[in-house]
């Protein structure tokens, strides 16, 4: 008797249904290829930041990925600084010193501060903490270190 063989006869390398693991009651996260510890994955899931702080975070650090904000940043670590005294320190023109602190105001990493009749610039409390995380990371990647 000639029967076709159909894909249940040629076997499956996906585990039956009923040989999968427990998902996770609290967050329905199962893990079939490595099922070690069924639990694993949902622990970390517990963890894991929610949207808006991932995105508000890519924002931040997207801030900074430009050269001329971190340099602004790194300025304001040692000491708030005018419009006029950035715009000579970094050698760029005033409108374009504009844009790239109204990218720092708006991701919460510097203020500006009236003094009189200029605009002081300061980091913020996150503006400080970030940039101290960078300078660290300066002084530990720098090729000046390797060459010691």
């Amino acid at each position: 008797m000639n029967r076709k063989t159909t894909v249940g006869d040629l076997g499956s390398s996906q585990p039956a249904k009923h040989d999968r693991p427990p998902a996770d009651p609290m967050t329905g996260l199962r893990c079939d290829a490595y099922n070690d510890d069924p639990l694993r994955v949902a622990r970390v899931a517990m963890h894991q930041p929610d949207a808006a702080d991932v995105d508000m975070t890519v924002d931040t650090l997207e801030a900074v990925a430009s050269p001329v904000r971190l340099r602004i940043a790194a300025a304001l670590l040692t000491e708030p600084l005018c419009m006029c005294e950035l715009s000579e320190l970094l050698g760029i023109s005033a409108p374009a010193l504009t844009h790239h602190l109204k990218k720092l105001e708006s991701t919460d990493l510097i203020e500006p501060t009236k003094r009189g009749r200029f605009v002081e610039y300061s980091l913020t409390r996150k503006g400080n903490t970030l940039t101290h995380i960078l300078s660290m990371y300066f002084r530990t990647n720098s090729p000046k270190e390797d060459r010691k």
